[in-house]
């Protein structure tokens, strides 16, 4: 694709969005909403001109695809840019006409004002929109041509930093990859990438001795309410309305995908690590963020070829990641199958698991449509293609067809002959970039999409 063809694009938004910010700021007026309002909106449009430079001069690195996605992704800002100074000139045509009385012309403000706020709350609301739907893609943009920002966040001094002893190679990596982790969550902003801001990282030490065991990062929680798990929201089973649950399947999303973006692997994604902090006051479905970080590593970091028996947590499990010995080195594709299950249970709202007395795993849940015995008697693969037959048969008529394919496309994104995924080849790809490009066309791009 030619780089012409980004400049030409470029350069044309930003004249509209130029144009729009000029006019927007006519319509400051002494009131305190207004002026707050058009801050806000300018204060967008400067990080969009920035990251809209950036990607312009980074155009030539970029793969065919991830130029004809972020194409696709300015596409949609500049229909916005657009709509939005054709709005923005009617109200100055009808808001600013010196005819009429003094007292005509106050009649006249006072229209105005009642109709210039709606209007710069849509403006507010399309540009945040539009921005959390295009940082995926421009940090993949950073993620292939500024190395040196992982440099300069590795400097950062957390409470980790101790020596770790040589005989424990596996900790010791595994003290690296906590660390640089910790360094980038510290900087997280929560609402945006629906991961919590880290405090610090405890290491927990065998007794006894000073072997470390394991590493707890430690969370900045953002209200004082009682933490609860996506799991536990669907054991109670409370209906939510469908557009707070594909808001919730985004914020999902949208997590796995940052993780993928700051070079690491989740490797446990399941409901019991997506935990909210409800409002008791409110019926509403509250937001929700990613935790469980204790097992991940980087996308090119070393990974233990062990695993579990335990079908609760295997059926988040792609089958080459099920078992006490696993198939295949845990990769981003294999988060991706977990979101799949995920989002399917949001989709049917009901969990896969059911628990008895104190949160003890008494068997698979109504929404699995599986036994017990069934269960254990399924190999890894048949419960995959049950997954995908539970998505075609069941979630259509719920969620629609756009949602489906999602889910889909998730559940079968390791198959060889698949048609979003299947050509991607895991040597090519050493720096997931040609998986996240793809992962942003066919998962965060096309839930956007769902209107409801």
């Amino acid at each position: 694709m030619e780089v012409v063809g980004c400049v030409s694009a470029v350069v044309a938004l930003l004249s509209k969005g130029n144009q729009l910010i000029e006019l927007i700021v006519t319509l400051r007026d002494a009131r305190s909403e207004i002026a707050e309002r058009v801050t806000k909106i300018q204060s967008h449009w400067v990080q969009t001109k920035v990251q809209l430079d950036f990607a312009e001069r980074a155009w030539t690195g970029l793969s065919e695809e991830h130029q004809e996605t972020q194409l696709n992704v300015l596409e949609l800002l500049h229909g916005k840019v657009k709509s939005a100074n054709l709005r923005v000139h009617g109200l100055i045509r009808k808001s600013d006409r010196a005819t009429g009385t003094r007292k005509e012309q106050t009649r006249i403000k006072r229209s105005k004002y009642l109709f210039v706020k709606p209007f710069l709350d849509s403006v507010i609301r399309d540009l945040t929109q539009w921005q959390e739907l295009y940082n995926p893609t421009w940090f993949l943009i950073m993620k292939i041509v500024n190395p040196i920002i992982d440099t300069e966040l590795q400097r950062k001094d957390l409470s980790v930093s101790a020596e770790v002893n040589t005989r424990y190679s596996y900790v010791g990596i595994m003290t690296q990859d906590i660390r640089r982790l910790a360094s980038k969550l510290k900087v997280v902003d929560p609402a945006t990438f629906a991961v919590l801001r880290c405090r610090g990282v405890v290491k927990s030490r065998h007794q006894g001795s000073d072997r470390i065991t394991s590493f707890e990062i430690v969370f900045e929680t953002p209200s004082n309410h009682k933490p609860r798990t996506l799991r536990q929201h669907l054991l109670i089973q409370q209906p939510h309305s469908l557009t707070d649950r594909i808001h919730l399947a985004k914020r999902l999303a949208v997590a796995v995908n940052y993780v993928h973006t700051l070079g690491f692997v989740h490797k446990n994604v399941r409901p019991d690590n997506v935990i909210s902090f409800p409002d008791p006051s409110s019926s509403r479905l509250p937001t929700f963020y990613l935790i469980g970080f204790e097992n991940m590593r980087s996308e090119d970091g070393y990974s233990h070829f062990y695993g579990s028996e335990d079908w609760s947590q295997n059926i988040y499990r792609h089958p080459q990641r099920q078992g006490i010995h696993p198939e295949e080195r845990y990769n981003m594709r294999h988060d991706i199958y977990s979101l799949g299950v995920c989002l399917l249970e949001i989709g049917l709202w009901s969990s896969f698991v059911s628990y008895g007395e104190q949160e003890v795993v008494v068997g698979p849940g109504e929404a699995l449509d599986l036994s017990k015995v069934e269960l254990q008697r399924c190999l890894p693969d048949d419960i995959k293609w049950h997954l995908v037959g539970l998505a075609k048969d069941k979630l259509r008529s719920v969620l629609g067809d756009m949602y489906t394919e999602v889910v889909v496309s998730c559940l079968t994104c390791l198959d060889g002959d698949s048609d979003d995924y299947g050509e991607l080849v895991d040597e090519e790809d050493a720096d997931g970039v040609g998986v996240g490009v793809r992962f942003i066309q066919k998962v965060l791009l096309k839930l956007n999409e769902i209107s409801v």
